[in-house]
């Protein structure tokens, strides 16, 4: 079975899709704004997550979730019932514009106390590792008289992760010294700076931050294909074609055993054929541009052969022999590469 991991303040699902490329299952994930949950359905939909089947997702305020209502919304899961299930893993980012150094940093905001729920769920919860992330500007603001969650001891004059740091070691975590990581070293095509703080409960195996890739990918490697200009596509453009969210050890797609979210089509002869003609990664432009460069050998496709000659009305010797220039013919390039008909 893979790692089991809790997902706090989820949002739309942006530090999930980390999450599932390093191997884990997501069991229960939580956030307080429905838009942005239903953005995580759609998307984890479509990677076998179901909600009520093998993971559920709590729309609600942080401060409304329990360890004893994970638990019991865990024990219901069709795919996790009477089993004896401990969490590997909990990840979250609480909300960070109260501590964002593009903003006020006002050291008031009611979102820069969000970060003690969080710990009273990892109280409550126990898993075996946490990972904790935000903006940098978490290392700036103090707090004067921050009263401790679990034995109300008055913190003075320290920042956030400071704070953070001896609440964990008094529930019997070790912590890996934070680091402010760069999601463009990671295979993100974009240069956005974070805080990770990794914890480990005593008595676990001491983790460590991942290496940096050797590659940077650049913007036009991840997203120049969608124009669909002839081009030849990066790695990082052939991998998305497939999913990009892929386990970050086997580098193949996350494994599910059924297939979800989709409806089955039964297509004629001629449609299938009509699609076996996109090559992999191929756009209809980038498929009808190839065709006018190159034509076709019509007769390799017997049933898109016979549907040209029932809509044009001509012979079948001429249709092979309009195929192979195509560069003139654009009544027939349409009918090959869509239902539409020349007029």
């Amino acid at each position: 079975m893979k790692p089991i991991a809790i997902d706090l303040f989820c949002g739309a699902g942006g530090m999930s899709e980390g999450i599932l490329q390093a191997g884990f299952h997501i069991i229960f994930s939580n956030d307080i704004s429905e838009s942005a949950a239903e953005t995580y359905r759609k998307r984890h939909e479509q990677l076998g997550l179901i909600q009520g089947k093998n993971t559920w997702l709590e729309v609600d305020d942080i401060k409304n979730i329990s360890g004893d209502l994970i638990k019991a919304k865990i024990a219901v899961l069709e795919d996790f019932k009477e089993k004896e299930i401990k969490i590997d893993a909990l990840f979250g980012g609480p909300p960070c514009q109260g501590f964002s150094r593009a903003g006020k940093q006002k050291s008031d905001d009611i979102r820069n106390f969000l970060f003690s729920e969080y710990l009273r769920l990892v109280k409550e919860i126990q898993p075996k590792y946490i990972v904790f992330e935000n903006v940098p500007g978490i290392l700036d603001i103090k707090f004067h008289n921050f009263v401790s969650k679990f034995d109300k001891e008055i913190y003075k004059e320290l920042s956030a992760i400071e704070i953070i740091k001896k609440e964990l070691k008094k529930i019997n975590y070790n912590l890996l010294e934070e680091k402010i990581l760069s999601a463009a070293d990671y295979g993100v095509p974009q240069k956005r700076h974070r805080v990770i703080l990794i914890g480990y409960k005593v008595g676990e195996k001491k983790p460590k931050y991942p290496e940096k890739m050797e590659k940077i990918v650049s913007l036009k490697e991840a997203i120049s294909d969608i124009a669909g200009y002839d081009i030849v596509m990066s790695d990082y453009q052939i991998e998305s074609r497939y999913g990009r969210t892929k386990n970050i050890i086997t580098k193949l797609p996350i494994s599910t055993k059924e297939l979800f979210n989709n409806d089955y089509s039964c297509h004629y002869k001629y449609i299938e054929e009509r699609f076996s003609l996109l090559k992999e990664g191929e756009s209809n432009l980038q498929l009808r541009k190839r065709l006018i460069k190159k034509g076709i050998d019509i007769e390799k496709y017997p049933e898109l052969l016979k549907y040209l000659i029932n809509k044009l009305s001509v012979s079948k010797e001429e249709i092979i022999k309009k195929c192979k220039v195509l560069s003139n013919d654009s009544e027939i390039l349409d009918l090959i590469v869509t239902k539409k008909i020349h007029e």
